[in-house]
């Protein structure tokens, strides 16, 4: 178990080590119930952190890097063409960047409806889920 140090006190993370002890859940992962935003996210982001604890079941706290452990949620660079997002579910803790608020909102709300309840337990699929274009590679 970890211990990650934040304003408002201790949060202990066990999403890294004993994560998919049901056999079922292969190809899935425990879905975090810490989800840390960067700092660059620290304006308006309250229908954010009500949407993660709604939709998620993740209380938020804001930090300045990645602790590696949890739902870590950023912003992509607003230089792209089309506004948009991507999630990464790893078995060691998750990444979600989006382009704009409304993208983070968005892609909270598809990811939701994604989640595997095994024993309570909220799981999504290990891999990458986005709504941007996705061009494959044999």
């Amino acid at each position: 178990m970890q211990i990650l140090l934040a304003s408002g006190g201790l949060y202990a993370l066990n999403e890294s080590n004993a994560l998919c002890d049901d056999k079922r859940s292969e190809d899935f992962s425990r879905v975090s119930t810490l989800a840390v935003l960067s700092n660059a996210i620290a304006d308006n982001n309250d229908e954010l952190r009500t949407s993660l604890a709604r939709l998620m079941g993740c209380s938020a706290i804001q930090q300045d890097a990645n602790p590696g452990c949890c739902l870590w949620i950023d912003w992509i660079s607003p230089d792209l063409v089309e506004p948009g997002w991507i999630y990464l579910q790893a078995k060691g803790g998750s990444v979600l960047l989006g382009t704009d608020m409304k993208q983070l909102l968005i892609a909270v709300e598809t990811l939701a409806k994604k989640i595997h309840i095994i024993e309570g337990t909220k799981f999504l699929k290990l891999g990458i889920t986005t709504n941007f274009k996705v061009n494959e590679n044999a």
